[in-house]
């Protein structure tokens, strides 16, 4: 494969910028995925850049932190949906720069669609998040930071070229303008993606084809001060688009999926004697093309479209009432209009007029001892041509106490109630994949976690954190297969989840190691005969992933392990995908202000696990390609060679 003339031309540009080697030093910090106070919940922070294994896209960026599970529907760059502690990726939110990506329209964001630029950081709110982040979620929080803007001139260039024909390249640059300190981040990738696989059903190797995609994608940040106040502007674009490549045994040719976003934000802090008030407008527009021409997912084809436009606000204040006590109010109005036309039958027109009240308050008792309350109530109204008006008001809250035993071990718990109303995707459908489901009920839950958080060493230096959780779920909402061709969003009733976190860091010298296990036990306690009892489909009961790498030198290598137990795939447990193991490997060569990186993935190509079919009396045994969806296969070993440098 020829490498892209961008990717020629960026690394004859960057190799001059090259003065000394700068060596791997035993007192440079071990890159910890957890981060500050666990009182409001505990989080994970990572930051594109600083984790041992290159990231090629913004799903790669969560993979392998804990708690946290990532499912693909095909290579690198493809569609993929977040799962946090069993919970669906329809119960999980994301906000970027406050402004929220997920809503009624659609509660599962394909992270596929997310821009990634050098430097780009997110912080998952695991279960728990601070009641002015937002509401309407039941699985957690993914916080998005726009491109920071800092007072120094500093431009950041990431390009790699990778298997499957994928070419990624990726720019920040923060720089002052006037008055205001302005950040800019670019970022565009295509694919191929047309990788081989093994067919069972033709028992031979074949080519997985209408997988190629391309997106390109614009942010900008914007940072000023004027005299009391502090003026922020966000603004983000990014264009997609995908070929819909179907699974083995109903490959698609070609049925192809555009998406496009676009957002902006304003916000206007001011600090005063008694605290600080925080102002916010933002609007945001998604839209979604499905053609379908040979009329491979519907039986007349033709294109459905729909359009999703968003208006919101918040006007925040904080307080600070002695030493020991602050209070966040927060009032979060939003207007959400879901357009479209579908592929059969009537395209329904939706809106909903939502209104959010949060405070959060923390009473640090002492110097070690620190409590926070949580809570918040979400009024929404649906409504629309034809449609019936539906209205309901979603109450949460959740009490967190963290306490430092000293300094090297602090503990911490959490306990209260969660809830997410239906989305217009679930309620109506979109005509061609997903049918409707006018009768669904929001979804509540109560959940609890406990953990522990230690950390020390000066030779050997450490930090580990280890967490139990639990939930339990009535009118749980999950999508399930209807027929052959479609989907289709339904009450399952209740669920409990059970599990548990174990992530850790060790360094000494030149080696470094991290280590992230999760466990889950899941159980379905409806009154169905057939699935009461069983575990709920696509939750791994075992996930670990481990990095362990060794500086010589400029140079640093690594090697990775990613296991994943066998997980069901039908309500009843009786199909499962079984465990796969997966080895990686990967080098990085620092030469002053330029990195190369050369990673593999899937070191062994291992692209089939050998599973029982049901052959009469006699056990038959046979190849299924490993995949996270039944039917849709993962890619085998993958290469990618990748620069970054600081100009």
């Amino acid at each position: 494969m020829r490498p892209p003339v961008a990717f020629v031309l960026a690394t004859a540009c960057a190799v001059p910028c090259v003065t000394t080697a700068r060596r791997a030093r035993a007192d440079e910090p071990i890159p910890l995925t957890v981060t500050g106070s666990a009182a409001p919940g505990f989080t994970v922070k990572t930051r594109e850049g600083d984790r041992p294994r290159d990231v090629p896209d913004a799903a790669a960026l969560l993979e392998g932190l804990p708690g946290l599970r990532v499912r693909r529907l095909g290579g690198d760059g493809s569609f993929a949906t977040l799962s946090i502690r069993g919970a669906a990726s329809n119960q999980v939110a994301v906000v970027l720069g406050g402004v929220p990506l997920t809503g009624g329209a659609d509660p599962s964001l394909d992270l596929a669609t997310l821009p990634l630029w050098p430097g780009a950081v997110a912080r998952v709110h695991r279960t728990f998040a601070p009641a002015s982040v937002g509401g309407g979620y039941l699985g957690g929080v993914v916080e998005l930071s726009p491109v920071e803007a800092s007072t120094r001139a500093r431009t950041e260039v990431y390009d790699a070229i990778g298997s499957f024909g994928a070419y990624r390249v990726r720019l920040a640059d923060t720089r002052p303008v006037g008055r205001f300190q302005v950040a800019t981040g670019l970022a565009y990738h295509r694919s191929d993606g047309d990788f081989r696989f093994f067919d069972p059903y033709r028992n031979e190797d074949v080519v997985r084809a209408n997988a190629a995609s391309a997106q390109i994608a614009g942010v900008m940040h914007a940072r000023g001060e004027l005299d009391r106040w502090t003026l922020l502007f966000t603004a983000l674009g990014s264009v997609r688009e995908d070929g819909v490549a179907g699974t083995f045994d109903r490959p698609l040719r070609a049925t192809q999926l555009a998406r496009d976003r676009a957002l902006g934000a304003v916000e206007a802090r001011r600090s005063d004697d008694g605290g600080r008030w925080l102002m916010r407008a933002w609007i945001r527009r998604d839209g979604r093309r499905f053609d379908d021409p040979l009329a491979e997912q519907s039986i007349a084809g033709g294109s459905a479209r729909d359009r999703v436009l968003a208006f919101g606000g918040s006007v925040a204040r904080s307080l600070r009432v002695g030493e020991a006590l602050t209070f966040d109010a927060r009032v979060d109005p939003s207007l959400e209009s879901s357009r479209g036309a579908r592929l059969e039958g009537p395209s329904p027109d939706r809106d909903r007029l939502s209104l959010g009240v949060a405070l959060d308050a923390t009473w640090r008792a002492s110097g070690a001892l620190s409590v926070v309350l949580a809570a918040r109530a979400d009024t929404r109204t649906d409504g629309g041509a034809g449609a019936e008006t539906r209205r309901e008001i979603l109450p949460v809250a959740h009490l967190g106490v963290e306490h430092r035993l000293h300094d090297v071990v602090t503990l911490a718990a959490h306990a209260g109630t969660l809830a997410r109303p239906p989305s217009f995707l679930e309620l109506l459908g979109d005509g061609a994949l997903y049918s409707a489901a006018p009768d669904l009920r929001s979804a509540r839950a109560w959940a609890a976690d406990l953990g522990v958080r230690a950390r020390g060493g000066k030779l050997l230096r450490w930090e580990i954190e280890a967490i139990a959780f639990a939930w339990q779920v009535r009118d749980l909402i999950v999508v399930a297969p209807v027929g052959i061709r479609t989907f289709r969003a339904q009450n399952v009733g209740a669920a409990r989840i059970l599990g548990g976190e174990v992530s850790v860091a060790a360094s000494a010298g030149p080696l470094r190691a991290l280590v992230s296990y999760t466990r889950l036990s899941t159980e379905d306690r409806t009154s169905s005969v057939v699935s009461r009892g069983a575990p709920l489909p696509g939750r791994p009961d075992h996930d670990l992933t481990l990095d362990v790498s060794v500086g010589v030198g400029p140079v640093r290598l690594r090697y990775g392990l990613d296991v994943v137990s066998a997980t069901t795939l039908d309500r009843a447990g009786t199909r499962e995908l079984p465990t796969r193991v997966f080895h990686g490997a990967g080098a990085r060569l620092e030469l002053g202000k330029v990195t190369v990186l050369v990673e593999v993935a899937n070191l062994f190509d291992q692209r089939t696990v050998t599973v029982p079919f049901e052959s009469g009396r006699a056990p038959r045994f046979g190849a299924y390609p490993i995949s996270d969806f039944l039917g849709y296969p993962l890619a085998g070993r993958r290469f990618t060679l990748a620069l970054r440098a600081t100009l």
